[in-house]
């Protein structure tokens, strides 16, 4: 199951858009919880998800993910220990 992942910075309901006037916060939902945790994710935060077992290979090996790969695969594991 994935980790419930809401917005960083939720904005409350803005009225104008009712009224039919300028522009609502509510067209522009911006950045997730989970991007937040990836772009703040240190190079030492990251150290532990830059390798992960190669499941095809037997014995397993290990496989090495990109750097961004790495800082998702933390933002995950940072949203899964907060669901708990």
């Amino acid at each position: 199951m994935k980790p419930n992942n809401p917005l960083a910075f939720p904005v409350p309901f803005c009225p104008i858009k009712e009224e039919g006037h300028g522009h609502s916060y509510d067209d522009d939902q911006g950045m997730t919880l989970r991007d937040y945790f990836a772009a703040k994710a240190s190079d030492k935060d990251i150290e532990n998800f830059e390798y992960y077992p190669d499941e095809s290979s037997m014995p397993s090996k290990l496989k090495r993910r990109t750097r961004e790969a790495a800082r998702f695969a933390f933002a995950d594991a940072m949203l899964s220990e907060r669901d708990k």
